[in-house]
């Protein structure tokens, strides 16, 4: 049960990164450099754990 709770989590965040850049794309070069920072640190805080739990899934079958 925690693993599919686990896995929609990543997913549906990964969407919302997806859906949160496709928002600032026409104005980004507007953007100050520290919301630049934060969409970079948003988008590597959710990568992390999406891509930690497919190397584990993928490892352990």
């Amino acid at each position: 049960m925690m693993q599919v709770l686990y896995i929609s989590a990543s997913i549906l965040a990964f969407i919302g990164v997806i859906m949160l850049w496709l928002g600032f794309a026409q104005r980004y070069h507007e953007l100050t450099g520290l919301q630049k920072a934060a969409l970079l640190v948003t988008t590597v805080g959710v990568l992390i754990p999406l891509l930690a739990g497919f190397v584990a899934g993928w490892l352990g079958h």
